[in-house]
């Protein structure tokens, strides 16, 4: 009898334990799937200092936790680890071809570079590097995207998390054309003969690419869908700002002053049927901004000599030094400074963007 209640108390025990691997192995496998492992809407910005060993920074970008500093030192990219101010990956481009651009995951510290090969059969090299993964990475190649060769000029790359699309918009005398890269590594190519790109975002629910696009002196907001491009508005007072969960933002600009915000939702692609809501309505003196939608859902609009934060309704201002290079982090909450040191060091100061 003592044995059976032993045998039976073990047997408890064991399924229990079952019950708990398997819950903690669901629970991480679909946070894996849905990007739950990042709370963007909880990141705080903690202020950071810290010593880059190069005196020549090129291109600064902080990756999603905002630990991680990747840029370019003459030709080969670098990157530190801010808490012990410590490089941790150091890929030569010498070796790997002309590093024309990188960016960061927007949800996660792993970084992805494009290197351009030079011989022009090779075409170009995505390369991907995690930290989350490792401490210490190594790059690795993973998809060779041929039609993107030494005379084409790499002019941006983004991302959309919903898709696990990567997007790398290149140019030439003749042309501009977007490179979609899906998770399969398959790439599309498509190709835009009228006009110039001045914009693009993607909708974060349904990974829709929208563009801001200016044709024959007309500015067009358009959208790509796996049926083809579509046009939304018309008009040259419209500019693309940005896209909060499953809304587009576009913003109105009348004499050079943005007066209105509107949105739409991100299930429509003709101009026929699009149903718009104002978001904000204001007065901004207009001053070419960048833009960012901040994880908070604030819009930030920033350049060399001033930061707004527009949220709630309201706007507020914050002048920054014009001598000095800011850079905005990636959920838009914080600003970053670089100062090159006189004993060819480089000085890195991290801050929320109310501190500066």
């Amino acid at each position: 009898m003592k044995r059976i209640k032993t045998l039976f108390i073990w047997s408890l025990i064991s399924l229990a334990l079952q019950f708990a691997c398997w819950s903690f192995v669901e629970f991480k496998v679909s946070s894996v799937l849905s990007g739950a492992q990042y709370n963007r809407s909880s990141e705080r910005i903690e202020e950071i200092t810290a010593t880059l060993p190069d005196d020549l920074v090129v291109n600064p970008q902080l990756s999603f936790s905002n630990r991680y500093l990747a840029y370019l030192n003459r030709g080969d990219l670098k990157i530190i680890d801010l808490k012990t101010s410590k490089i941790v990956f150091s890929q030569k481009g010498s070796s790997i071809g002309k590093i024309v651009v990188f960016n960061w995951l927007p949800d996660r510290n792993v970084m992805l570079f494009l290197s351009q090969q030079r011989n022009v059969d090779q075409g170009s090299l995505l390369n991907t590097v995690d930290l989350d993964e490792s401490n210490r990475p190594k790059a690795k190649s993973t998809v060779v995207v041929k039609g993107i060769t030494p005379d084409i000029k790499v002019e941006s790359m983004g991302f959309s998390t919903f898709s696990n699309m990567t997007y790398i918009l290149t140019s030439t005398e003749n042309d501009q054309t977007i490179y979609t890269i899906d998770v399969m590594k398959h790439v599309r190519e498509q190709r835009f003969h009228q006009g110039k790109i001045i914009r693009y975002v993607t909708s974060e629910k349904k990974g829709t690419l929208y563009l801001q696009t200016l044709i024959s002196g007309t500015m067009q907001i358009i959208s790509i869908k796996d049926d083809g491009p579509a046009i939304v508005l018309t008009g040259n007072q419209f500019i693309l700002l940005g896209v909060l969960s499953d809304r587009v933002l576009v913003g109105e600009i009348h004499n050079n002053v943005l007066s209105k915000i509107i949105v739409f939702l991100d299930t429509q692609n003709s101009e026929n049927s699009i149903d718009t809501d104002d978001f904000w309505t204001g007065n901004i003196p207009w001053e070419d901004y960048h833009v960012k939608v901040a994880s908070n859902q604030s819009i930030i609009f920033y350049n060399k000599s001033k930061v707004i934060i527009l949220s709630d309704s309201n706007s507020r201002v914050f002048p920054l030094d014009e001598n000095n290079k800011y850079y905005l982090t990636e959920n838009g909450l914080g600003l970053f400074l670089i100062e090159p040191r006189e004993d060819h060091t480089t000085q890195f100061t991290l801050k929320p963007i109310t501190s500066f």
